[in-house]
């Protein structure tokens, strides 16, 4: 994956745009050879670990649209040194409750269905 993101990299013209959170989690590495390889750190990682004191490089957002202020308040302080706050215009405003999809009406089985092949597999499996 590594080597087809830095072919897309070497072909961009000089010029490259990345968006990322370097405090998300990072890659799931379970073989210690490959971790110790360096396997453990994505791209972004890298980049970001090599330029991060570059500021014309490196910039952090300040706004984030996808929290309300409570549950954004433990990630502010324990991550971004209390840098961030809400891009929501009105974040207190009640929101009605979502409808959801009719998941009955589009996925082509129902809960009894699915019991009845969830039983059939498991017998065949032990067979």
């Amino acid at each position: 994956m590594a080597a087809m993101s830095l072919d897309s990299v070497m072909r961009s013209g000089g010029r490259l745009v990345l968006v990322g959170d370097p405090q998300q989690l990072p890659p799931t590495v379970l073989s210690r050879k490959a971790a110790d390889r360096g396997l453990c750190l994505s791209i972004f990682d890298r980049l970001y670990n090599a330029l991060r004191e570059d500021t014309t490089a490196v910039v952090q957002l300040s706004l984030c649209y996808r929290m309300r202020p409570l549950p954004l308040s433990w990630p502010n302080v324990v991550f971004y040194n209390k840098s961030t706050r809400t891009g929501l215009t009105d974040p207190f405003r009640q929101r009605p409750p979502v409808e959801g999809l009719p998941w009955r009406e589009i996925l082509p089985w129902d809960s009894a269905r699915l019991e009845d092949l969830a039983k059939t597999t498991a017998t065949t499996s032990e067979d």
